[in-house]
């Protein structure tokens, strides 16, 4: 099983996401963690289509999103670029969504994919609750609630723990 990382927009949260990754049991052979092009470009904007096609030249069979990078996922998973067996999306930026991306956010329930949401409850970003208005609990989705509001998900053995239990689930 391959799995690739979508760390957030800062840059400190490559080697965040590399930890969480690195911390998993999940019978993985390799792991990827994506180091976003638009950090080491003088201009520093995020150029949405390479990266989805960074991720998709990856075939990930599980992909862990955080912030940034369940943007990414979405989007990819929307035009149909992204093409992975389970998704865990970590910190979803609810409150700086547009409509296009939470159009795609409320339609994830209709995905055959299983996606694991894990939200902290007043996430600065937007609570578990925001996320709850646009996400359908059930069947292939499954969201878990965390405390916090710092939008960092610093906790990874919390992380770990919630991603291999749903995971040992499927």
């Amino acid at each position: 099983m391959k799995i690739v990382g979508l760390p957030g927009a800062n840059q400190w949260t490559e080697q965040w996401m590399t930890e969480v990754i690195g911390a998993l049991e999940l019978g993985q052979s390799a792991t990827v963690v994506r180091s976003y092009r638009h950090w080491h470009t003088p201009d520093k904007e995020l150029d949405l289509a390479y990266e989805i096609a960074q991720v998709a030249a990856e075939a990930p069979d599980l992909v862990v999103a955080k912030s940034l990078g369940t943007i990414v996922t979405l989007t990819g998973l929307d035009n149909g670029s992204i093409h992975a067996a389970r998704y865990v999306f970590i910190g979803v930026p609810v409150s700086g969504l547009g409509e296009a991306e939470l159009k795609i956010l409320e339609g994830i329930g209709e995905r055959d994919e299983p996606c694991l949401f894990i939200q902290q409850r007043d996430d600065r970003a937007g609570g578990a609750a925001a996320l709850q208005q646009h996400i359908t609990e059930g069947g292939n989705v499954k969201l878990a609630v965390i405390p916090g509001e710092d939008h960092r998900y610093d906790d990874i053995e919390v992380l770990k723990e919630l991603i291999e239990a749903w995971h040992g689930d499927l």
